[in-house]
C-alpha cells in the first residue's frame, strides 16, 4: 500500500510540474510573437463566399491587397488595420469566383491564399 502512495504522489507531481511549465512556455511564446499578421477566409470551405479577414497583430499599417481569378486582376485596394484588430473584406463581385488568390502585402512581407 506505501508503494503505491508513492507511485501515484510522484505521478501527481511530475504531471503537475509538466502543467506549469507547459503553461510557462505558452505565456512566452505568446509574448514573444505579438509582432505578427495574418490572412484567411472566413468561410474556406463554401464555394460562394470568398470573403477574407486581416488580422494584424504587429504595429498599425496599410494592408494593400490583390484579388486575381486565372491570373487576371479582379480587385484591388488598400486598408488599414489598427494593431490587435481585424479588418473583413467581403466585396460582392469576388463571391462567385472559382479559382482565386487574394494576395497581402504591407511593406516588404507578402502572403497569399487560394481557393481552387
Amino acid at each position: 500500500m506505501k508503494n503505491q502512495i508513492i507511485i501515484i504522489a510522484t505521478v501527481l507531481i511530475c504531471l503537475s510540474t509538466s502543467m506549469f511549465f507547459l503553461a510557462y512556455t505558452e505565456k512566452t511564446q505568446r509574448e514573444n510573437d505579438e509582432n505578427f499578421w495574418s490572412i484567411y477566409f472566413v468561410a474556406p470551405f463554401a464555394e460562394n463566399d470568398n470573403a477574407f479577414v486581416i488580422d494584424n497583430r504587429s504595429a498599425d499599417a496599410t494592408f494593400h491587397y490583390v484579388v486575381t481569378s486565372n491570373e487576371k486582376e479582379i480587385l484591388a485596394g488598400d486598408v488599414p488595420v489598427a494593431k490587435n484588430d481585424r479588418e473583413l473584406i467581403d466585396p460582392e463581385e469576388i463571391n462567385s469566383l472559382l479559382p482565386i488568390t487574394i494576395t497581402v502585402m504591407k511593406n516588404d512581407e507578402k502572403k497569399s491564399i487560394e481557393k481552387k
